[in-house]
């Protein structure tokens, strides 16, 4: 018999804490409100470390609507979470909810083939010389 490792059993197997939640996105927000308007009001509940008004790409002087707020600490962004969620914010009722932090999955690139079967050429360093340029006596006919 052979002597295998064995990792430990998943009983076993502490999971690490989960990190204390920090940023909250804010939803339903109006055209008008401003970045301005957002570290205004959700500074009452804490230190921010960073407001990120979402901004439509075509009308870049207009919102999306949505926001993400991020806090210094976990308690700020959730007394900020109880009073504004169902809050109002420039006559609008907002949504807010805490925001789960999943590391973004590396993008796989495949190289496509052109559609239709069709391939490009290859590249000038791997194509033969051109007929007449290859050198040597001239061919008999």
């Amino acid at each position: 018999k052979r002597n295998v490792a064995r990792s430990p059993s998943i009983k076993r197997r502490r999971k690490s804490p989960s990190p204390r939640l920090t940023k909250i996105q804010v939803s339903r927000l109006t055209r008008n409100v401003t970045k301005d308007h957002i570290n205004e009001i959700f500074s009452t509940f804490g230190t921010l470390r960073n407001v990120d008004l979402v901004i439509d790409r075509e009308r870049p002087h207009l919102s999306r609507g949505f926001a993400y707020v991020e806090y210094e600490n976990p308690e700020d962004a959730g007394k900020a979470l109880r009073y504004m969620d169902g809050g109002q914010i420039d006559g609008q009722e907002v949504q807010a909810s805490l925001v789960q932090f999943h590391p973004a999955p590396q993008r796989l690139t495949r190289v496509r083939s052109p559609p239709g079967g069709m391939r490009r050429a290859p590249p000038p360093w791997r194509r033969s010389p051109p007929r007449g340029m290859r050198g040597g006596r001239p061919r008999r006919r």
